[in-house]
């Protein structure tokens, strides 16, 4: 499963031709309909690369088979690692360049601009795909070789994932691709599934697209042909690919009627309605294998540990791309083996205090070792450590529930306002208005005084639950 706007993201975003993976521009803006899109590349890591798009699409992987309500971090092992790169055995070279491509997956900018008439609001948000990541390396330092890779996708990909706005793909087949005939697939796939949803039977669906449209938005600014067979052997690897795994029945270059240059006419073949009716209709059960519970076990949360020891250690956060040693994540392993994972932070508060007050200094997570005995036996202290730690997990659970519960009265109020005519509309923002200037005056952040004062009044008209009753309604 893959979310869709990153399916239709790709082509503009993956450089798929090593030869020429930086000549475009570093800030590239499109214009589609009332979507406006700006891809910004960072000019230490370059355009996002073959093996950038490989780690994305198993990134994705992961997400499908461990299944909803999908997680926003996923771990690979040294093995699987390997099937990145398609080797069994790989050097220094080879991590270098999957350290890169996970760098440019993070730094690449996304800005989206979308403008809704309706409600005649601009709405701009700016991303990366992979937001942050964690390595673990058997050794010490950075030299030590990588053996697990954790990966955070950005909350906005997470989101509209499970809101259900995916595209579902037969992994098998697309795992045998090249990445340009990947890419190629899945836009296929998607605007066959949507014209069979809602246009056409089995007999009469196609799908046709400028040719030149395809090799700038789909094929990452591919250089496009001026000669049909100049086209026909740019293109003929690809379209024996298609044909070969069953998605298209037939691939035609054809001349406009109308203007200048070519178009690409698609046919679906059996293996799209194959898959179609498999992912789609329910006919058939899709078995996924789910791994989170055992990932977040072996990778995730031993990682959540070293990285609270070095913070602490540090009293500063910790970088996203930070190293941590195999054998500091294994003994995490055992202390949440041991304590379990809430335990596993008032223990590291403990041991780096005990060390200070004998100025002592840790380096290592494992050499907190030493103060296992004092921590198990001095039971009282525990009891103090485990409730502190309680209070703090509520305390964030809390300050969750109270932003989410703030993005729903803001919602409520905004959908109210809207509801009423102009004329009550206007009355309410001068009401607003008048109450702040009596209160305050024109202070800094004057603008944002009204907007809360606003929202004070249409909730007084149109109340919602307290954030008391709301949190016991969600329990």
């Amino acid at each position: 499963m893959e979310e869709i706007n990153t399916v239709r993201l790709e082509g503009r975003y993956f450089s798929f031709d090593p030869k020429h993976s930086n000549t475009a521009p570093a800030r590239q803006k499109f214009q589609s309909a009332e979507r406006h899109l700006e891809i910004i590349v960072h000019p230490s890591y370059g355009r996002p690369s073959v093996v950038a798009y490989r780690i994305l699409q198993h990134v994705f992987l992961k997400i499908t088979k461990e299944g909803k309500p999908f997680p926003d971090m996923v771990s690979f092992s040294y093995r699987e690692i390997g099937r990145l790169l398609g080797r069994d055995i790989f050097g220094g070279k080879d991590l270098a360049q999957i350290e890169r491509a996970i760098s440019q997956l993070k730094n690449t900018e996304i800005i989206e601009t979308t403008f809704s008439e309706k409600t005649n609001q601009t709405r701009k948000i700016r991303y990366s795909l992979i937001v942050t990541s964690g390595i673990i390396t058997e050794g010490t330092g950075e030299n030590g070789r990588v053996k697990t890779v954790a990966l955070q996708v950005h909350p906005l990909i997470m989101e509209s994932m499970r809101r259900d706005h995916f595209i579902i793909l037969n992994w098998a087949t697309i795992a045998e691709l090249p990445p340009l005939s990947a890419t190629l697939y899945k836009r296929l796939y998607l605007h066959f599934s949507n014209l069979y949803q809602n246009e056409h039977n089995a007999q009469s669906l196609t799908f046709e697209k400028d040719y030149a449209a395809v090799c700038e938005e789909w094929f990452g600014g591919l250089q496009p042909r001026t000669f049909k067979a100049e086209i026909e052997r740019q293109l003929k690897a690809h379209f024996a690919a298609l044909k070969q795994s069953g998605l298209v029945k037939t691939a035609e270059i054809i001349r406009r009627t109308k203007g200048e240059g070519f178009k690409l006419v698609f046919k679906p073949g059996k293996g799209f309605f194959r898959d179609y009716e498999n992912f789609y209709l329910g006919k058939h059960t899709r078995i996924l294998q789910f791994e989170r519970a055992a990932d977040e076990a072996q990778i995730q949360q031993p990682l959540v540990v070293a990285r609270y020891f070095l913070e602490q250690r540090l009293g500063s956060v910790a970088p996203d791309d930070a190293y941590f040693s195999d054998g500091d994540i294994e003994f995490a392993r055992e202390l949440i083996a041991r304590f379990g994972l809430n335990e596993c932070r008032p223990f590291i508060d403990y041991a780096l205090a005990s060390a200070k007050a004998t100025k002592f200094d840790i380096k290592t997570l494992r050499g907190t070792r030493q103060y296992l005995p004092g921590w198990e036996t001095n039971k009282a202290h525990r009891e103090i450590a485990r409730a502190k730690e309680n209070a703090r997990v509520e305390k964030e659970r809390l300050d969750s529930l109270k932003t989410t519960y703030n993005s729903m009265t803001k919602r409520h109020a905004a959908a109210y306002l809207e509801s009423l005519n102009g004329d009550r509309r206007q009355a309410i923002k001068e009401q607003a208005r008048q109450t702040v200037l009596a209160k305050s005056g024109r202070v800094p952040g004057f603008d944002t005084f009204i907007a809360i004062e606003e929202r004070r009044i249409v909730l007084t008209l149109n109340p919602v639950p307290s954030f008391e009753e709301w949190v016991r309604s969600q329990a």
